[in-house]
């Protein structure tokens, strides 16, 4: 995207760039402390805010509303599930690193939750109440939040994409598809399992994937966490990220620093406010730092103030 974020999207007096490379100058090593340049302020407070009354604004003409997830068809055929990935834990969804068609990708299945079948029937009887009223039903739809986590992680990986965020290297694992995986107890999983377990068609040779088992995960024990679901499992197919590692703010350099900015910004960019900013959602790779975990994110039609909180929001995580 070409605009001027910062004078489309924040109220500050100078693009977030200078603000934080004047801060960062002469500052000692992370988490940032007091020094001699006086008490700590965090750049993006009130103070560097001189128009509480700004709008962003973004343009619709810089999206391409073409773009979307594809849909796959599930064939286990395709499939090689490696490993159950330990260091997620989530009530909502489950990750795997997972083969598909030989190359390494990362797998989130989303159970549906209680609170996601509880929005899904209210917006079911508002819409057999106020089918008339389309106003009182987005007023519903507001107060009640998304139908459920994988939609709203759907939706928001479709207007990444299509606000060009969503490139080789960016700050956004690049989505590769979603499907429907068949229920644990379907008959679809009845048919006789593959004899020689250990090495399917379709496991990859030329690139090297650490797991910590080096077998596969038998068959369709992976599901065993979606034996009582309400309705079939779906999943995100999602860009593997070799070596990546939670974000430590006392690890992070100021080039890492910056390039979480410059990401965050380019979130922004597409309408999009991430929801949940914590070193937990947020992956080091080398020079690379990507935002992952989009299930509380909002693509904005208002509320123009949650861009600049999350800058602001953002620099707190390396405040001491």
């Amino acid at each position: 995207m070409s605009q001027d974020l910062n004078t489309s999207l924040y109220p500050y007096s100078k693009p977030i760039s200078e603000l934080l490379n004047d801060f960062l100058k002469d500052r000692g090593p992370f988490p940032f402390a007091p020094s001699q340049k006086g008490p700590l302020v965090n750049p993006f407070s009130s103070e560097n805010n001189p128009s509480p009354s700004h709008t962003p604004h973004i343009s619709a003409a810089l999206l391409d509303k073409s773009k979307r997830v594809p849909k796959l068809d599930f064939d286990p055929a395709r499939l090689v599930v490696l490993e159950r990935v330990p260091i997620y834990k989530s009530d909502d969804a489950v990750i795997f690193l997972v083969a598909w068609d030989g190359q390494p990708c990362v797998l989130k299945v989303n159970h549906l939750t209680f609170d996601d079948m509880d929005r899904a029937e209210i917006m079911r009887k508002a819409r057999e109440t106020h089918k008339e009223n389309p106003k009182e039903l987005r007023r519903v739809s507001s107060s009640v939040g998304p139908p459920d986590r994988f939609a709203q992680e759907l939706a928001v990986y479709n207007r990444l994409l299509q606000g060009g965020v969503c490139q080789t290297g960016g700050p956004v694992p690049q989505p590769l598809g979603w499907f429907e995986i068949p229920d644990y107890n379907d008959p679809f999983w009845l048919r006789e399992e593959p004899s020689d377990n250990s090495s399917p068609p379709n496991a990859p040779s030329s690139v090297d994937i650490p797991t910590t088992s080096k077998e596969m995960m038998p068959y369709n024990s992976w599901l065993e966490d979606f034996k009582y679901e309400m309705r079939p499992p779906r999943a995100l197919l999602l860009e593997y990220i070799p070596n990546a590692r939670t974000m430590s703010p006392a690890e992070m350099t100021p080039e890492h620093v910056r390039k979480l900015f410059e990401g965050l910004q380019k979130i922004h960019s597409a309408q999009v406010t991430h929801g949940d900013i914590a070193p937990r959602n947020i992956l080091v790779e080398g020079s690379r730092v990507v935002f992952v975990d989009f299930e509380s994110s909002v693509i904005e039609k208002g509320r123009p103030k949650r861009y600049a909180w999350e800058i602001h929001g953002l620099f707190d995580l390396f405040m001491a």
